[in-house]
C-alpha cells in the first residue's frame, strides 16, 4: 500500500496574547504516525513549547514579539519520512508593556579615572530583549548588535559628569533607553619648592630633599594630599607658604586646582650664648670677654674655629647641640686649635682636630 509522503500543512501560526494562554496544533497531511516533532532551528519565548508527541503550540509566556522557528516532524516509517517548516511565532504586547531596564556604569562606582568603563545591562523580567546600541548623548548612537549584559563602553568628554545612554529593542520592535551617570574627576598639579638658608626633606604626598629640583605630582580634584617637613641636623624648619591649610606642623593641601606649596628651612648658628647668635666661636667669645663663667653653645658637627682666648676670665665651650639648641647630640669638632693667652677656656663635647 503507497503511504503519501509526510506534510506540514499549516500556513501560518495564529497570533497570541502576552501573558494569555496560546494554543495552536500543527496540521499534516501523509506519512506513518505516531509523529515525534521538535524545534530544529529559532528559539521559542519562554513558556511556550511544541509537544513532542503532539505537534501543538501551547503555553503562556510573559513575553511579546515575533518569534521565528523551523519545526521537524518525523513520522514512524520504516524508514522515516521527515519533514520541516519554517514559522512565524506572533505574541501581541499587552496595554501598556514598554521596554523597561536599567544601566549600571563600573558596578554603581561614583567616579572613574578612565574613560573606558563596563555597563551592566539588565530589563523587565517581560522584555525579551535582541539588540542594543550606545551613545554619549542620547543623539548620536552607535549601529545596533546583539543584546548582552555586560559591555566596554568609551566615556566621551573629558572631566566632569560623564553619561552613558543604552537603547534595548525587544522581539515586539519595541524600544525602551535607559542611562546612568559617573563622574570623571579632574587631575591637577602639585609643586613643591623649598625656600631659606637651611636644608631638609618632605614625605608623604610628596617626597622631595632641599637641594634637588622636585617634579610635580597629579592629584586627583578633591584629594588632600598631607606632606610632612623634616629639617636636616643643621636646620630648623621655618614653615609652610603656598597653599597649604596650616603654616606650621603638616602641611594639607586641597587640590581644587593647580597648587604649589614650599618648605622654609633655616640654617641653625655655628655659635649661640643664650639667644644670642654668632657666625663665628672668636665673635662669641669676644662678645662674652669680660663675662667670666659665660657657656659659649655650639652646633653639632665641624666649625672651622679658630679661637683666640686673651681675657682673664673662665669660658665653657660647649659642643654637640642640635639645630634647635635644646640638647646635645654629639660632638662639635674645630679644625683649627684654641690659643688660650689668659684665662680658662674649658671644653665640653669639643675636640681640636
Amino acid at each position: 500500500m503507497s503511504i503519501d509522503p509526510l506534510t506540514i500543512t499549516t500556513q501560518t501560526l495564529p497570533t497570541g496574547d502576552q501573558g494569555i494562554s496560546y494554543n495552536a496544533p500543527i496540521i499534516t497531511t501523509g506519512g506513518i504516525t505516531p509523529f515525534s516533532w521538535s524545534i530544529s532551528s529559532g528559539v521559542l519565548p519562554n513558556g511556550i513549547v511544541l509537544g513532542p508527541t503532539t505537534g501543538i503550540f501551547s503555553g503562556t509566556t510573559p513575553f511579546c514579539g515575533s518569534f521565528p522557528v523551523e519545526i521537524q516532524a518525523v513520522d514512524s516509517a520504516s524508514p522515516t519520512t521527515t519533514t520541516s517548516k519554517g514559522f512565524i511565532l506572533t505574541i501581541n504586547c499587552a496595554s501598556g508593556y514598554q521596554v523597561t531596564g536599567s544601566v549600571v556604569i563600573n558596578n554603581g562606582d561614583p567616579t572613574t579615572l578612565t574613560p573606558v568603563v563596563s555597563l551592566a545591562i539588565s530589563v523587565a523580567a517581560n522584555v525579551y530583549p535582541t539588540q542594543m546600541r550606545f551613545s554619549t548623548n542620547n543623539a548620536t548612537w552607535s549601529d545596533w548588535g546583539p543584546y548582552a549584559t555586560l559591555k566596554s563602553f568609551t566615556l566621551t568628554g573629558g572631566t566632569g559628569t560623564r553619561y552613558a545612554y543604552v537603547q534595548v529593542m525587544d522581539a515586539a520592535g519595541k524600544v525602551g533607553t535607559f542611562s546612568d551617570t559617573i563622574l570623571a574627576p579632574a587631575f591637577y598639579p602639585l609643586t613643591l619648592t623649598f625656600a631659606g638658608t637651611g636644608g631638609g626633606s618632605v614625605s608623604g604626598g610628596m617626597i622631595c630633599a632641599s637641594g634637588i629640583s622636585c617634579p610635580s605630582e597629579t592629584f586627583q580634584e578633591g584629594a588632600t594630599p598631607i606632606m610632612r617637613a623634616s629639617a636636616n641636623t643643621v636646620s630648623t624648619f621655618g614653615g609652610w607658604t603656598g597653599a597649604c591649610g596650616n603654616k606650621t606642623g603638616d602641611c594639607q593641601v586641597t587640590m581644587n586646582g593647580s597648587q604649589s606649596v614650599a618648605a622654609t628651612f633655616t640654617a641653625a648658628p655655628k655659635v649661640k650664648v643664650g639667644a644670642k647668635e654668632f657666625s663665628t666661636l672668636q665673635a662669641a667669645y669676644d662678645d662674652v670677654a669680660t663675662t667670666d663663667g659665660a657657656v659659649i653653645l655650639m652646633l653639632d658637627g665641624v666649625d672651622p674655629g679658630p679661637l683666640t682666648a686673651g681675657h682673664a676670665v673662665t669660658v665653657t665651650l660647649s659642643g654637640g647641640h642640635n639645630a634647635e639648641y635644646t640638647t646635645q647630640t654629639g660632638m662639635t669638632i674645630l679644625q683649627e686649635k684654641i690659643l688660650v693667652q689668659k684665662g680658662t677656656v674649658v671644653c665640653d663635647r669639643v675636640t681640636v682636630k
